[in-house]
């Protein structure tokens, strides 16, 4: 039987519900109960690999919420929902209980002494795609742009995330989606967000193509690029 109140701690997890300790009971009691439970795992780390190959008998494992919502469309019968994601999703029809794994990696790319006003902006698109921010592993970038104010700014606001810089040349090994001939002229890699985001870890795939945003700041215009990548488990 898993210990569901250790998994934050032994998988550096964040807990949706640690705020929430009455709601946490009522969810452990549930399990306890040994319930037919649904757990989505769309991450890829010791803690995922673990409840994939030791799941109890009361418990069906998804690897994808697409995969949960498409299975209870044709049959019911869950009466609690596990969600390991760094994704945030609607209000479900059972108890649900979230965990944050770390596994989303953000490539950044930025004009020279970028305002330190676009981690703002920049993390602001990310949740409103609905991602979670605990669940930032990595922030990278070329190394030519470790020391812009920016990066530091991004760390600052996610403390948890490892800033992560990288030499042109190693960046250009990367398969990206959206390879430039021309950002390779400027800067020794094909795109600086993408290889940045995907270098990591190599069971990343791009759930945010590279975005080209800007930001007006004192009555100017600054300029930045970003990517998201996240973990899955191999099928």
């Amino acid at each position: 039987m898993w210990t569901l109140d250790t998994f934050s701690i032994e998988y550096n997890w964040k807990n949706a519900l640690a705020k929430n300790p009455d709601a946490f009971k009522s969810i452990l009691a549930l399990f306890d109960e040994g319930v037919q439970t649904a757990i989505v795992l769309e991450a890829c780390d010791k803690g995922t690999e673990y409840l994939s190959n030791n799941a109890p008998e009361n418990v069906t494992v998804f690897r994808s919420y697409s995969d949960y919502r498409f299975f209870i469309r044709r049959k019911h019968g869950f009466e609690l929902l596990i969600l390991v994601s760094p994704r945030n999703y609607p209000e479900q029809e059972v108890p649900t209980l979230q965990f944050y794994p770390r596994s989303l990696h953000l490539g950044v790319g930025c004009q020279r002494q970028a305002s330190t006003n676009i981690a703002k902006h920049l993390l602001g698109k990310l949740t409103a795609e609905g991602y979670c921010l605990d669940s930032l592993a990595t922030i990278g970038t070329i190394e030519e742009k470790k020391d812009e104010p920016l990066m530091a700014e991004l760390h600052k606001l996610c403390p948890r995330a490892k800033m992560c810089v990288h030499p042109a040349k190693e960046l250009a090994k990367v398969n990206i989606p959206n390879p430039s001939e021309k950002v390779f002229e400027t800067s020794g890699c094909y795109g600086i967000a993408e290889s940045a985001a995907l270098i990591e870890n190599a069971n990343s795939k791009i759930v945010i193509e590279n975005k080209k945003c800007k930001i007006e700041v004192g009555g100017k215009i600054q300029h930045y690029t970003y990517a998201l990548a996240q973990e899955y488990m191999k099928h």
